[in-house]
């Protein structure tokens, strides 16, 4: 099914149906990557030229597009933890949240381009891509049904325009060195080399091992030049993902403080430490049962509350934006008690709609059926009985039109979405 979507690079349906789905174990399933490798990489370079040429077309203005920065772009490797468990964690995550926030969800291809200049093989990097492998099949559901898509990193620009790009990104990062220097660490590692803390920079924060050059002439790395460095690939990350959002007319998402606070600078919006520190500290939400969705539940959730996503990404999305001065952690966990009340309210109202209707129905349907069957009796005649109770059976259609309106009037409430989504847990299988 994957084949036929846009904007899905040709690597990953071949990596999933015919790399894993074939392979009993690890073993095999790098052999038969090994065995793939020429049409994967042949299959890449074309499907790289191809799309970097590919003009966007901007979202209608009632879709939310969602372009995914810092540790919420799975497969930069650069900014998310390489633990395999970690990834699948954070893919699971994703899913449960900006799954059912977004209609669309961009994640940047850095897989053609692994294809593209794979070079000598080796079983490290075999092993990687199958990593990459599992991280995608979590991912599976949302690219089947064309809410995750995945953008070319490359973008085609003059060196005039580049050159601007990359003084912006210097003179940010000058500023946000100052904010932000002292949060980072450099620390002796167990296993030999350094651990270096990002600090602020991500949430949560990466610790990365850096394992020294064997040469005589290698410089212990400083932590000053570390931390520049790294402040400097955050914001250039998110000001490069946020040329791509504006372009599709879209929003940038990230677990970045300092990436967020970068676009924020640009545009004015963050001027001292605490309205950077809110940029930090606003983007952990944990729905009230969507948190326990698999991603196929989070697509059937998807369907079930169609009518009431609309006003619930709208709720959302004003909490989370970073332009907005309300959005702290504080108002963010006030939206999340507002929906949770709002999804009992709904509830009552539903059960008390059907059992009004129940009652209704019942007492209808019992006056209907003895009408009938007493004028039958007397004239033998069961037609001109129901000819006669035309009145009470327009009653009746007359009745249930108001109670669809009623219900589907309650299904446009963004508190309807919790509702379906904990009826969605309560019919699961346990042992699914």
């Amino acid at each position: 099914m994957l084949e036929e979507l846009d904007c899905i690079p040709p690597c990953i349906p071949l990596l999933v149906s015919e790399v894993f789905a074939k392979s009993k174990d690890w073993d095999t399933a790098r052999r038969r990557l090994r065995y793939l490798l020429p049409d994967l990489k042949q299959q890449s370079e074309y499907y790289e030229l191809s799309t970097m040429s590919r003009i966007r077309a901007p979202a209608p203005p009632d879709k939310l597009e969602i372009y995914l920065d810092g540790g919420l772009d799975l497969f930069n490797e650069d900014k998310v933890c390489r633990a395999l468990r970690c990834r699948i964690e954070a893919a699971q995550r994703l899913t449960r949240s900006l799954g059912l926030l977004a209609d669309t969800m961009w994640l940047t291809d850095f897989l053609t381009e692994k294809f593209c200049r794979f070079g000598r093989i080796t079983n490290l990097k075999l092993d990687a891509i199958l990593c990459d492998t599992l991280v995608l099949i979590e991912l599976y559901p949302l690219m089947v049904a064309g809410i995750l898509k995945f953008r070319s990193p490359w973008l085609a620009t003059c060196s005039s325009c580049l050159d601007h790009f990359e003084g912006e990104v210097d003179r940010i990062t000058e500023f946000l060195y100052r904010e932000h220097a002292e949060t980072f660490s450099l620390d002796e590692h167990p296993a030999g080399g350094l651990s270096f803390d990002t600090g602020s920079l991500y949430t949560p924060p990466l610790h990365l091992h850096l394992v020294p050059r064997r040469s005589k002439d290698s410089r212990q790395p400083s932590l000053p030049d570390l931390s520049y460095d790294a402040i400097r690939a955050a914001v250039r990350s998110a000001l490069w993902t946020g040329r791509e959002a504006v372009a599709g007319a879209g929003s940038i998402f990230s677990n970045s403080g300092v990436g967020l606070a970068g676009l924020a600078y640009v545009e004015g919006a963050a001027r001292n430490r605490s309205e950077l520190r809110m940029l930090d500290e606003r983007r952990n939400i944990n729905l009230p049962w969507v948190s326990d969705l698999d991603p196929r539940q989070i697509i059937q959730l998807r369907q079930e509350a169609v009518s009431a996503l609309p006003m619930f990404r709208e709720l959302m999305a004003k909490h989370l934006s970073t332009s907005s001065t309300e959005a702290t952690s504080s108002s963010v966990k006030a939206v999340v008690d507002e929906l949770r009340q709002q999804s009992v309210e709904v509830r009552n109202e539903l059960s008390n709609i059907q059992r009004h209707s129940t009652r209704f129905w019942k007492s209808s349907y019992m006056l209907l059926g003895f009408g009938v069957s007493a004028y039958g009796v007397a004239t033998s005649q069961a037609l001109p009985a129901a000819g006669g109770l035309l009145p009470l059976i327009q009653l009746i259609i007359n009745h249930k039109s108001g109670t669809e309106r009623e219900t589907e009037k309650i299904k446009f409430r963004p508190g309807y979405v919790l509702v379906k989504a904990q009826d969605i847990l309560a019919h699961s299988d346990p042992n699914s």
